[in-house]
This record gives structure tokens, sequence and C-alpha cells, in this order.
């Protein structure tokens, strides 16, 4: 099952992805799209380092005990 869905995922990304870099490259002019992909790529990766961040450490103060959650911060 986690299979299956990972690969739709992935595939869905994938398409995403391309359909928007066309469509950012056919407003922005042939000029900046190197800048555009560049500026798209730190951000993508930024946003990812922010969400699983955050997103373990929601995890873990709620998984721990309040009396150990003060080791996370």
């Amino acid at each position: 099952m986690i299979y299956g869905y990972s690969a739709v995922m992935g595939f869905l990304f994938m398409v995403e992805i391309q359909s928007k870099r066309t469509y950012v490259s056919k407003v922005i002019g042939r000029s900046f799209v190197s800048s555009m992909i560049a500026l798209e790529m730190v951000a993508l990766h930024v946003g990812w380092l922010i969400g699983s961040t955050l997103g373990g450490g929601i995890i873990i103060l709620s998984v721990l005990p309040q009396h150990f959650s003060w080791l996370v911060l």
C-alpha cells in the first residue's frame, strides 16, 4: 500500500514541478529561467527542512512526557 502511494505521489510531484516550471518560464521570459529554477529549488528545500523539523518537533513533544520535553528545546 505504501509503495503504491509513494509511486503515485512521486509521479504527481514530477508533473507538478514540470508544469510549474513551464508556466513560470513563459511568464518571466527566457532571460531569467536559470535564476527562477535556482530560487525555486532553494524555496523547495527550505520548505522541506522547516516542515520536517516542525513536524518532528510536534511529534516528539506530543509523545514525550512533560518532564522530558525540556530535552528537545
